[in-house]
């Protein structure tokens, strides 16, 4: 999603934000959360270190 690299402060709201184990859905089985990027950390490399 576009977002301006001027933003210090974004909300990110809900129980999936930051949950690995959750974003695999039906292939926990078979998925690792250790490879899942969260919307969260996602939208945190996007934007660097700066944005709270």
């Amino acid at each position: 999603m576009p977002l301006s690299k001027d933003l210090r402060t974004v909300a990110v709201i809900g129980p999936l934000a930051d949950d690995q184990r959750e974003m695999l859905g039906n292939w926990v089985a078979a998925g690792r959360p250790e490879d899942v990027t969260t919307p969260l950390d996602g939208i945190r490399a996007a934007l660097g270190p700066d944005v709270r």
